[in-house]
């Protein structure tokens, strides 16, 4: 870099002095310092889908059942996202560990501008085709015209929440996770207050049920784009952005994203479409039966927050620590944030599958919905352990920017042995839906062991990006 180059960084991050060195010290603590902020603020953005379920419940289990199958198709749409921030992820961690701080602004503002460019196309094919994707789900006109009311809302909202995602993403890779912690308290606090008021009204005003919830999530997701994205380009995070970040798009880095984020799309894809498989098999059985598959992805939500908090710290570490050229230390990395997940997972599980039932009426008091949840719930506290071991493993593949291998065993486990099982337990011997819940821990014991396999052969250390 020439003398005019490093003076013109040196201008641009004078307000930014470096901050916490991940690439050196404790890892433990390390750990704990990005994880528990990190965990604080999944809590807190798990529980607006957790609190809309809630109030939702009180309305009718036909609501949380609309809601159920909107987010499936939220996750499918989610892949336009998939596909940007898992190449974001690595690339931004590594350039901030190597030091480069401006091309750490850069990669920042080409995932904003290249998210937005398929958000918008994405919202828009969303808006007007979400009747006809519950219709053709197989939900009942009741369901599928809530579904229309919520979704659409949602929908209008995409461009906002995608470009959320990459300030959140950005924060979590440069290690500065207290003030993503503090938006998403001070927004869930914004969704506990407003969703009762917009779902069912006050006085006069009679609330607009299902698509209150939606406007509720709408809002608070602006308030927390606009703070966010006040703070990047005001210095008050240990980057900064400027407006040059967000209006030159490249095609350079929109193809390194591709490159990275694709394998990790189509890992996320075969995840998605199983998801969706699982669905309609499920709403087969009934709306009980359906609307305890939302419940039963709220345990799930519960337990990926201890998951995601440590794995995602995990990983920013990981890119930190190969960017500084330091790979026997992101190993070390891994293994230790994966025996802290397995610990506090397996708490979880303990507790889910001891109170499956009481877990379970927190959302809805329908006999039936409490009936067949009890038993889903215990499955799912079984397959918590599993996923503690195969998400903490991951953060290796994610930190370095080595997805194929995410791919290949998401691809193996979920259509290779868990949708294969569903179809000969329902559709080929007529079994209950027990036997979907089954299928789902079986699979998950595979991906696993798959998983572990991959890791210990660690090729993902010498992966470059």
């Amino acid at each position: 870099m020439g003398k005019t180059a490093e003076k013109a960084q040196t201008v641009i991050f004078k307000e930014i002095e470096p901050k916490p060195d991940f690439t050196a010290g404790g890892l433990s603590e390390h750990i704990v310092s990005l994880a528990v902020p990190s965990m604080l603020a999944l809590v807190f953005q798990s529980a607006y889908i957790f609190v809309d379920m809630i109030w939702l419940g009180r309305l009718s289990k036909e609501a949380i059942t609309a809601v159920t199958i909107y987010w499936i198709f939220d996750m499918m749409l989610a892949l336009f996202n998939q596909i940007v921030a898992m190449g974001s992820f690595s690339l931004i961690a590594r350039s901030y560990g190597a030091g480069n701080y401006e091309e750490t602004s850069t990669v920042i503002g080409q995932t904003f501008v290249f998210k937005m460019f398929v958000a918008i196309p994405a919202a828009i094919l969303g808006y007007f085709l979400v009747y006809d994707a519950f219709k053709w789900y197989g939900a009942d006109e009741h369901v599928a015209v809530l579904g229309q009311q919520y979704g659409r809302i949602m929908l209008a909202a995409l461009p906002i929440y995608y470009s959320g995602f990459t300030l959140t993403t950005a924060f979590r890779s440069i290690g500065d996770v207290k003030k993503p912690m503090i938006l998403a308290a001070i927004t869930m606090g914004m969704n506990v207050a407003l969703d009762p008021l917009f779902i069912f009204g006050i006085g006069s005003f009679k609330g607009w049920g299902v698509a209150g919830a939606a406007f509720a999530s709408v809002l608070c997701q602006m308030v927390f784009f606009v703070i966010a994205l006040r703070w990047f380009f005001s210095g008050k995070t240990f980057v900064r952005l400027s407006l040059r970040h967000l209006t030159r798009p490249s095609l350079y880095w929109i193809l390194k994203f591709v490159r990275i984020g694709a394998p990790a799309a189509v890992g996320d894809a075969c995840r998605f479409t199983s998801q969706f498989f699982l669905g309609r098999v499920v709403l087969g059985f009934g709306t009980a039966a359906m609307a305890t598959l939302g419940i039963g992805a709220q345990l799930l939500q519960l337990s990926w927050i201890p998951l995601f908090g440590i794995a995602g710290s995990t990983g920013t570490l990981v890119g930190q620590n190969l960017g500084a050229g330091k790979p026997e230390r992101a190993e070390k990395t891994v293994l230790l944030g994966t025996f802290l997940v397995i610990g506090i997972m397996s708490a979880i599980s303990v507790l889910s599958y001891i109170f499956a039932a009481e877990f379970v009426r927190i959302f809805s008091r329908d006999a039936e919905v409490i009936q067949i949840g009890r038993v889903m719930v215990r499955f799912g506290a079984l397959v918590i352990m599993f996923i503690s071991v195969t998400g903490g493993l991951a953060a290796a593949f994610l930190g370095s920017g080595d997805t194929v291998p995410l791919a290949v065993i998401q691809a193996v486990y979920l259509w290779g042995i868990q949708n294969p099982l569903v179809l000969i337990f329902v559709k080929g011997l007529g079994l209950p839906v027990e036997f979907v819940w089954l299928s789902v821990l079986i699979a998950e014991f595979s991906g696993c062991l798959i998983t572990m396999c991959w890791f210990s052969k660690g090729k993902w250390k010498q992966k470059k990006v």
